[in-house]
């Protein structure tokens, strides 16, 4: 079997470079970005800068695209597929959430066969795994039984009661901090309310909750302090000190009926801000699309959520507290909505990449039953790393965690009623008010932040 990877199509495949532009427009290449990115390029934005980006089309001898996706769909990993012999980015999405569900949820994997690394390349070892799930499948045939024991949960509502629990508790917890915030509007609504220009952030009013798509959310602490650390970094090979906001904060997505945690960091780090006015996203539920991010450098793109229209509201750091404190909130929001806070990647989680972006951390996630599942073996820790070499070789480093949660939202969040560039609903709680509104204590908190590393 041949090795097929993003760009190949099969033999007897209809789509052409034609095809692809309009494929790239729909992914919201044709209104952003550098110059490659209007040529509609596909990018492989889990590889280095020297081949990242996908000139021409690879021509596979045979239709293994279409085998494959048939077997995705079959598995779970691709509800949507279209099996039109092409490898574009929702197949790489559901490859690599095969290869994670084959390394962490799948009681006869065996490592020592080959290493399921998650970089949605189908080589030897993903193959091997997809025929044992098909020789499953074939012995449950002659023994005229059905095909679950070998299909994603993910992919429908939970068959383990825990999971189904552990995600209604979620969505609860959501709702009672929904329910407080309303019948208690603070400050932030106040400033919320003062801004009449148009924005992809909501009022309460127009919040909502859907179930039949996937909704992300973030958890934010101590963003009224200023916690910063001291550090020392090394620069033009001189020592310097500086202050750096921890990564302490969760992000929960909930989908089809599954909830997933990772942590990363919801404020500004001051090293990060350009200008001494730090940027904070306002409390609430913001409209976000799938875009890229890092668009001025075609070297450093890659896939990521920005505001779908208009922009989100934004607080600044006015009184140089280096924190989101009331003064800061009495002053207002920004008098204009702001086009660049994105939801993006920060490495392993090691340091805050954020200048007022929500940034989500790579080591590793906790999944649908809560437990943890690490991944720092092929993640990388810098954009530099991407594409290079696991050891033991036979994987690639990729954006770890971050990718999972971006392929559950690509995969099981494309249906008819959503496509990748239709608004994806991300709300934004403080810690403080979950807590006040009893629907989860700081400690439970602080516990799930200290189990993610």
């Amino acid at each position: 079997m041949a090795n097929l990877q993003l760009g190949t199509i099969d033999a007897n495949s209809s789509f052409s470079e034609v095809a692809l532009k309009s494929y790239m427009a729909s992914y919201g290449f044709s209104n952003y970005g550098p110059k490659a990115l209007i040529n509609s390029r596909l990018l492989a934005d889990d590889r280095n800068s020297n081949n990242r980006w996908i000139k021409t089309l690879t021509k596979n001898k045979n239709n293994e695209v279409v085998k494959l996706t048939q077997f995705l769909k079959k598995a779970g990993f691709m509800p949507n597929a279209s099996h039109d012999g092409f490898f574009g980015y929702v197949t790489q999405a559901a490859v690599r959430l095969f290869q994670e569900y084959v390394r962490t949820r799948d009681p006869d994997y065996d490592p020592g066969k080959g290493i399921s690394y998650p970089d949605g390349i189908v080589g030897p070892t993903t193959w091997k795994n997809i025929a044992r799930w098909e020789k499953l499948w074939e012995e449950e045939t002659k023994d005229k039984k059905t095909h679950k024991a070998k299909q994603a949960d993910w992919a429908n509502l939970p068959k383990e009661k825990e999971e189904a629990v552990l995600a209604k508790t979620w969505r609860d917890r959501f709702k009672k901090t929904v329910k407080h915030l309303k019948k208690n509007p603070g400050a932030l609504e106040a400033a919320n309310r003062r801004f009449k220009g148009k924005t992809d952030s909501l009022l309460p009013e127009d919040w909502k909750f859907p179930k039949d798509q996937p909704l992300l959310f973030g958890i934010r602490r101590f963003a009224n302090e200023d916690n910063h650390e001291i550090v020392e970094v090394k620069k033009n090979n001189k020592i310097k000190k500086e202050k750096r906001r921890p990564v302490d904060d969760l992000f929960v997505l909930l989908v089809n009926g599954h909830s997933f945690i990772f942590y990363g960091s919801t404020d500004s780090s001051v090293h990060m801000a350009k200008k001494e006015q730090e940027a904070y996203l306002i409390n609430g539920q913001h409209l976000y699309q799938f875009s890229w991010h890092m668009l001025s450098s075609s070297s450093k793109t890659y896939r990521a959520f920005r505001p779908a229209e208009h922009g989100v509201m934004i607080i600044r750091d006015t009184s140089g507290a280096d924190a989101l404190t009331e003064e800061n909130i009495k002053a207002g929001p920004d008098q204009s909505a702001n086009t660049t806070i994105n939801i993006h990647w920060s490495g392993l989680g090691l340091s805050n990449w954020s200048a007022g972006c929500q940034v989500i951390a790579g080591s590793s996630y906790l999944d649908s039953s809560e437990s943890l599942q690490k991944c720092n073996s092929f993640a990388a820790k810098k954009t530099s790393l991407l594409g290079t070499s696991t050891k033991p070789k036979g994987g690639l480093r990729t954006k770890g965690a971050y990718n999972m949660l971006m392929d559950l939202i690509l995969v099981y969040g494309r249906n008819s009623r959503w496509s990748p560039c239709l608004p994806l609903r991300y709300t934004l709680f403080s810690a403080d008010d979950m807590v006040a509104a009893e629907a989860i204590s700081y400690q439970k908190i602080a516990g799930l932040r200290k189990k993610l590393k």
